[in-house]
Protein backbone atom coordinates (compact mmCIF):
# COMPACT_ATOMS: atom_id res chain seq x y z
CA UNK A 1 0.00 0.00 0.00
CA UNK A 2 2.79 2.44 0.86
CA UNK A 3 4.61 1.90 -2.42
CA UNK A 4 1.47 2.48 -4.48
CA UNK A 5 0.74 5.67 -2.51
CA UNK A 6 4.31 6.82 -3.10
CA UNK A 7 4.11 5.99 -6.83
CA UNK A 8 0.96 8.09 -7.20
CA UNK A 9 2.07 10.87 -4.87
CA UNK A 10 -0.88 10.53 -2.51
CA UNK A 11 -1.18 10.33 1.25
CA UNK A 12 -3.28 7.50 2.64
CA UNK A 13 -4.83 8.25 6.02
CA UNK A 14 -5.42 5.23 8.22
CA UNK A 15 -8.38 5.87 10.52
CA UNK A 16 -8.67 4.06 13.85
CA UNK A 17 -12.32 3.07 14.36
CA UNK A 18 -14.03 2.22 17.60
CA UNK A 19 -14.23 -1.37 18.84
CA UNK A 20 -17.95 -1.57 18.12
CA UNK A 21 -17.32 -1.11 14.38
CA UNK A 22 -14.11 -3.09 13.88
CA UNK A 23 -11.53 -5.16 15.70
CA UNK A 24 -8.61 -4.20 13.44
CA UNK A 25 -7.23 -0.75 14.35
CA UNK A 26 -9.03 0.94 17.24
CA UNK A 27 -6.49 3.30 18.77
CA UNK A 28 -3.87 5.79 17.63
CA UNK A 29 -1.19 3.61 19.24
CA UNK A 30 -2.28 0.63 17.13
CA UNK A 31 -2.24 2.83 14.02
CA UNK A 32 1.25 4.13 14.88
CA UNK A 33 2.49 0.56 15.31
CA UNK A 34 1.11 -0.48 11.93
CA UNK A 35 2.49 2.63 10.22
CA UNK A 36 5.91 1.91 11.70
CA UNK A 37 5.75 -1.59 10.20
CA UNK A 38 4.69 -0.25 6.80
CA UNK A 39 7.44 2.37 6.94
CA UNK A 40 6.18 4.66 4.18
CA UNK A 41 6.12 8.45 4.36
CA UNK A 42 2.83 8.35 2.41
CA UNK A 43 0.88 6.42 5.06
CA UNK A 44 -0.32 8.63 7.90
CA UNK A 45 -3.20 8.78 10.38
CA UNK A 46 -6.54 10.51 10.20
CA UNK A 47 -8.41 10.98 13.44
CA UNK A 48 -12.14 11.03 13.95
CA UNK A 49 -13.02 12.55 17.30
CA UNK A 50 -16.16 10.40 17.52
CA UNK A 51 -14.05 7.24 17.51
CA UNK A 52 -11.38 8.84 19.72
CA UNK A 53 -14.07 9.67 22.28
CA UNK A 54 -14.66 5.94 22.69
CA UNK A 55 -11.12 4.58 22.41
CA UNK A 56 -8.65 7.25 23.57
CA UNK A 57 -8.13 8.34 27.17
CA UNK A 58 -7.43 11.95 26.16
CA UNK A 59 -8.03 13.28 22.65
CA UNK A 60 -5.76 16.34 22.94
CA UNK A 61 -2.88 14.14 24.15
CA UNK A 62 -3.52 11.74 21.27
CA UNK A 63 -3.26 14.65 18.82
CA UNK A 64 0.00 15.75 20.46
CA UNK A 65 1.37 12.20 20.26
CA UNK A 66 0.74 12.07 16.51
CA UNK A 67 2.07 15.54 15.82
CA UNK A 68 1.84 17.20 12.44
CA UNK A 69 4.12 14.58 10.85
CA UNK A 70 1.67 11.70 11.37
CA UNK A 71 -1.70 13.49 11.50
CA UNK A 72 -2.99 14.05 7.97
CA UNK A 73 -6.71 14.70 8.44
CA UNK A 74 -9.21 15.47 11.21
CA UNK A 75 -12.87 14.54 11.26
CA UNK A 76 -14.03 16.68 14.17
CA UNK A 77 -17.27 14.95 14.98
CA UNK A 78 -19.31 15.19 18.14
CA UNK A 79 -19.34 12.48 20.80
CA UNK A 80 -22.67 11.18 19.45
CA UNK A 81 -21.92 11.86 15.74
CA UNK A 82 -24.31 14.81 15.91
CA UNK A 83 -23.68 18.53 15.62
CA UNK A 84 -20.22 19.59 16.84
CA UNK A 85 -20.42 21.59 20.05
CA UNK A 86 -23.55 19.89 21.38
CA UNK A 87 -21.97 16.92 23.13
CA UNK A 88 -19.28 16.25 25.69
CA UNK A 89 -15.98 16.58 23.80
CA UNK A 90 -13.15 18.77 25.06
CA UNK A 91 -13.25 21.10 22.05
CA UNK A 92 -10.98 23.71 23.66
CA UNK A 93 -8.37 21.03 24.40
CA UNK A 94 -8.69 19.64 20.85
CA UNK A 95 -8.21 23.12 19.38
CA UNK A 96 -5.22 23.81 21.64
CA UNK A 97 -3.56 20.50 20.71
CA UNK A 98 -4.07 21.10 16.98
CA UNK A 99 -2.60 24.58 17.38
CA UNK A 100 0.37 23.26 19.39
CA UNK A 101 1.34 20.74 16.71
CA UNK A 102 0.91 23.31 13.92
CA UNK A 103 -1.92 21.44 12.19
CA UNK A 104 -2.95 23.54 9.16
CA UNK A 105 -5.04 21.05 7.19
CA UNK A 106 -8.77 20.46 6.92
CA UNK A 107 -11.07 19.97 9.88
CA UNK A 108 -14.29 18.42 8.62
CA UNK A 109 -17.62 17.10 9.80
CA UNK A 110 -18.35 13.53 8.76
CA UNK A 111 -22.04 13.01 9.19
CA UNK A 112 -24.77 10.77 7.96
CA UNK A 113 -27.95 12.36 6.64
CA UNK A 114 -30.64 10.09 5.37
CA UNK A 115 -28.89 6.83 6.18
CA UNK A 116 -29.48 3.68 4.24
CA UNK A 117 -30.17 0.48 6.11
CA UNK A 118 -26.63 -0.74 5.32
CA UNK A 119 -24.96 2.40 6.66
CA UNK A 120 -27.20 2.44 9.73
CA UNK A 121 -26.22 -1.12 10.54
CA UNK A 122 -22.49 -0.61 9.86
CA UNK A 123 -22.26 2.65 11.82
CA UNK A 124 -24.83 1.75 14.51
CA UNK A 125 -26.99 4.76 13.77
CA UNK A 126 -30.41 3.98 15.16
CA UNK A 127 -31.82 7.50 15.49
CA UNK A 128 -31.54 10.82 13.64
CA UNK A 129 -28.32 12.69 14.47
CA UNK A 130 -29.95 16.09 13.93
CA UNK A 131 -33.20 17.56 12.69
CA UNK A 132 -31.67 17.62 9.19
CA UNK A 133 -28.30 17.25 7.49
CA UNK A 134 -28.44 20.91 6.48
CA UNK A 135 -29.03 22.03 10.08
CA UNK A 136 -26.16 19.87 11.31
CA UNK A 137 -23.83 21.29 8.63
CA UNK A 138 -24.86 24.93 9.19
CA UNK A 139 -24.71 24.75 13.00
CA UNK A 140 -21.52 22.65 12.93
CA UNK A 141 -19.79 25.14 10.62
CA UNK A 142 -20.85 28.04 12.82
CA UNK A 143 -19.38 26.21 15.83
CA UNK A 144 -16.10 25.52 13.96
CA UNK A 145 -15.81 29.15 12.85
CA UNK A 146 -16.28 30.39 16.41
CA UNK A 147 -13.92 27.81 17.91
CA UNK A 148 -11.12 27.91 15.35
CA UNK A 149 -11.11 31.63 14.46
Amino acid sequence: MGKVAEDYGVIVGMEPLNRFETDMVNTADQAISLINEISSPNIKIQLDTFHCNIEEKNIPNTIRKLGKDLLCHVQANESDRGTPGTGNLDWIGIKEALTEIGYQKAIVIETFGEVSEEIARAASIWRPLANSSDELAIDGLAFYKKLFS
